[in-house]
């Protein structure tokens, strides 16, 4: 018998087992299976300055409606301090005043292009959004306060 060689002798180097990738969850296709599915992920809530963002947008498109004369002011009378509100109402006065409402109809309705909001306190937001109406662009700023735990529109400033 011969006696083995040492490169028979030595172990064998093997390269350590790589675990394979978990393959990516597919997103349901809507009813059909056909088109796009969005699928938020699970961790994806919006966070309190996103919510508040949504209420500033919402509340300024509808200060917009209101001074357009697009919207009855009586809904701002809740999310407004009185002097807001009597800002808002006397702007809308003149508006409709000043127009009929063919030509208002024709140009459509202001839409709020982009805002901003900056959070100098806790209870304190201040927005700033840039509107646009009939190919003209407008500034729109605006200052809440959360009171009650509700956000209220302390101060308008109209541009």
């Amino acid at each position: 018998m011969t006696p083995p060689t040492a490169a028979l002798a030595a172990p064998a180097q093997t390269q350590p087992q790589r675990p394979e990738p978990e393959p990516k969850p597919k997103p349901a296709l809507p009813a059909g299976g056909r088109g796009l599915a969005l699928v938020a992920p699970p961790f994806a809530r919006p966070s309190p300055d996103d919510r508040l963002a949504a209420q500033a947008r919402q509340l300024l498109q509808a200060v917009v409606e209101m001074v357009g004369a697009d919207r009855p002011v009586i809904q701002l009378l809740r999310l407004a301090t009185p002097e807001v509100y009597a800002e808002v109402s006397r702007r809308a006065e003149m508006v409709s005043a000043g127009s009929d409402t063919r030509h208002r109809a024709r140009t459509g309705r202001a839409r709020i292009v982009s805002l901003h909001l900056q959070r100098p306190r806790k209870d304190v937001s201040e927005v700033s959004a840039h509107v646009r109406h009939a190919g003209r662009s407008r500034a729109l700023a605006a200052r809440l306060e959360c009171r009650d735990g509700r956000w209220i529109c302390t101060a308008l400033t109209l541009g």
